[in-house]
C-alpha cells in the first residue's frame, strides 16, 4: 500500500484511504506529517506544505483537519479566515473527539499581540471557531522564547509544552535558566484555569542543569507527565548525564526514574517513551543492556507500571527473544 507523496494512510473495515488530498479530489502536491487521530479514528489533524489543500497558504506549512465522516477538510492554522504568516512545524495533538487541535506554528497573525518572533502553541477550538495561544507564563504573559508542542489531553483542557523561558510562578519555583540558550524546560498549561505549571523543576525546585529533551502526556487527570532529559539534578542518585525516562506527577509532586529494574538504572541512553491516558504506564526505548534481555547491544523496548513490579520487555518474538536489529523509534 502507498499513500499519495507525503500522505496518510488510515485502515478502516477492510479498505485503506488516502486522506491527503486536495478538496475537490485531486492528489495534495506537497507533503504532509505530524498527523493526530481522534478516539474513533474518524477525524484527522495533520501538517502539509500542500499548496492546494485550501486557501493560499503563502508556501508555509499549515495545519489541517480532516472529518472523514464528512469529507470536510478545514484549515486550522487560520484567523478569521487568513492562513497563518509562518509555518506550522513538528506535530499535532487531537481531543478524543476531534474538535480541539493543538499545534506549533511561528505565524504572528493567529493571535493578537504576538510580537516574540517565535513559535508558540495554539489550541483551536473547531465548535467554537476560536484559536488561543497557550505557550503562555503563569499570569497569561507571552514566553518570550516561544514554546513547542508536547502533548494535549484527551478532554483538551491540559496542554504540555517545551520552552527555555521561566514561565512558572516565582512564588511556586524560583526562575530557571534565563536567555535563548538555557535548556528546554516542560511546562503544563491548564486551559480552563489559566495556570502554568513547571513539570521538569530540580531536586528542591532547583534550576534544571540539562534539557528536557521530549515529553509525553499528560494523563486524563492532568497530573502526570513522561519525559527524556540528561539532568542530573530531577532524582537522587542520577548524575550519570545519560538520557533518562522520568515521571512526574504535579498533583503529588513526585519524580520518579523510570528506566531502572529494582535500584540498577539505565546504562545507557533512553530514546522514545509513550505514556497511556491513565499515567500509569510507561513504554520506552533504551540502547541500555542491563536492565533485563540479552546483552547484544541492540535498542529494546520496555513497560514500566508505575503501580508496582519488575520492567517488562516488550516487542518480543513467539520464540521469546527481542528483534535482531533492535527497536526503532516511533511509539504511540
Amino acid at each position: 500500500l502507498k499513500a499519495p507523496r507525503g500522505g496518510h494512510l488510515i485502515r478502516d473495515e477492510g479498505f485503506t484511504q488516502a486522506v491527503q488530498r486536495a478538496p475537490i479530489g485531486q492528489q495534495a502536491d506537497g507533503s504532509s506529517y505530524g498527523s493526530a487521530l481522534s478516539a474513533s479514528g474518524r477525524q484527522l489533524a495533520f501538517l502539509s506544505e500542500a499548496r492546494n489543500l485550501g486557501p493560499d497558504t503563502g508556501g508555509h506549512a499549515q495545519v489541517f483537519h480532516l472529518n472523514l465522516d464528512t469529507q470536510e477538510l478545514r484549515l486550522v492554522s487560520e484567523a478569521s479566515g487568513v492562513p497563518g504568516d509562518g509555518a506550522s512545524i513538528f506535530r499535532t495533538a487531537l481531543s478524543a473527539n476531534g474538535r480541539i487541535v493543538a499545534f506549533t506554528s511561528d505565524a504572528s497573525n493567529l493571535v493578537s499581540a504576538d510580537s516574540n518572533k517565535n513559535s508558540d502553541v495554539f489550541v483551536r477550538n473547531l465548535d467554537a471557531g476560536s484559536v488561543e495561544r497557550v505557550s503562555l507564563n503563569f499570569a497569561g504573559a507571552q514566553s518570550p522564547t516561544g514554546g513547542v508542542l508536547a502533548g494535549m489531553s484527551r478532554d483538551g483542557r491540559w496542554v504540555l509544552f517545551l520552552s527555555k523561558s521561566d514561565l512558572q510562578d516565582p512564588s511556586i519555583a524560583p526562575p530557571q535558566n534565563r536567555g535563548p540558550l538555557a535548556p528546554n524546560k516542560l511546562y503544563l498549561r491548564d486551559r480552563q484555569n489559566g495556570d502554568t505549571l513547571l513539570m521538569s523543576a530540580g531536586l528542591g525546585n532547583a534550576p534544571i542543569d540539562n534539557e528536557v529533551i521530549a515529553a509525553v502526556g499528560p494523563s486524563d487527570d492532568g497530573c502526570k507527565v513522561a519525559f527524556l532529559s540528561a539532568a542530573t539534578n530531577l532524582v537522587s542518585g542520577v548524575a550519570d548525564g545519560l538520557v533518562h525516562v522520568y515521571h512526574y506527577n504535579h498533583c503529588t509532586g513526585v519524580m520518579r526514574l523510570v528506566d531502572q529494574n529494582s535500584e540498577l538504572r539505565g546504562n545507557r541512553d533512553a530514546f522514545d517513551l509513550a505514556m497511556d491516558a491513565e499515567g500509569r504506564r510507561v513504554a520506552f526505548v533504551t540502547d541500555a543492556d542491563n536492565l533485563g534481555g540479552p546483552v547484544d547491544y541492540q535498542s529494546k523496548l520496555f513497560l514500566a507500571d508505575l503501580n508496582g513490579g519488575p520492567l517488562s520487555l516488550q516487542g518480543l518474538s513467539e520464540t521469546g527473544t527481542p528483534p535482531a536489529n533492535g527497536v526503532a523509534s516511533g511509539l504511540a
